[in-house]
């Protein structure tokens, strides 16, 4: 997940309540003008700070990242569910025993259980990446139990960068979905998208 307040150079405002709507289309512009390839010479850094007067070394922005930063963070609920988001996934890194300044994973994309491709044989739920990663995203039925009660799961690609919300629920087992003891399919009788 992008961390979108430092695209916007915000990351001294994150918890700030009383950042604007006014506050962060300046930040925007300012982006848009740090990061366009025209606007700069050399190096957009050589030489310039970021507003807590820090020199800046490291990542150039697109123009897609800042314009997706600026239209989640102004919008007061769809900033609302990206800091709880981001809040979760600091939270559960940490868990995992990582840093709390760690730099997050750009690229999430949130789907439902049923678009990814289950896989009798394996018992796996299976999705290609857009980076071209024909198993870029590989899911266990282990991995979903221990999700279970959270209803999601969030796996990275194999093979890059990118994330996968997972949603799902669990469905109750019904005796009619099982055949001398065994599930009708395994795939469908215990797990199923979240709606």
């Amino acid at each position: 997940m992008e961390d979108y307040y430092t695209v916007l150079d915000l990351t001294q405002r994150r918890a700030d309540g009383t950042l604007t709507v006014a506050d962060v289309r300046k930040a925007y512009h300012r982006a848009l003008l740090l990061h366009h390839p025209d606007k700069s010479k050399e190096s957009i850094y050589h030489g310039h700070q970021d507003s807590g007067g820090r020199e800046i070394h490291g990542d150039r922005f697109t123009v897609d990242q800042i314009t997706e930063a600026f239209n989640v963070l102004k919008d007061p609920s769809k900033r609302s569910e990206y800091d709880r988001n981001l809040a979760l996934l600091r939270r559960s890194h940490l868990t995992a025993g990582g840093q709390a300044d760690t730099k997050f994973f750009s690229g999430l994309d949130i789907v439902d259980l049923d678009d990814l491709q289950f896989d009798d044989n394996t018992q796996t739920w299976r999705r290609a990446c857009r980076c071209g990663h024909e198993e870029g995203f590989f899911v266990t039925e282990d991995d979903l139990d221990a999700n279970a009660s959270h209803g999601e799961l969030v796996t990275g690609c194999r093979g890059c960068s990118l994330w996968l919300k997972i949603l799902f629920q669990l469905a109750p087992a019904d005796d009619d979905d099982f055949e001398g003891g065994e599930p009708k399919d395994a795939g469908s009788t215990r797990l199923s998208p979240s709606l």
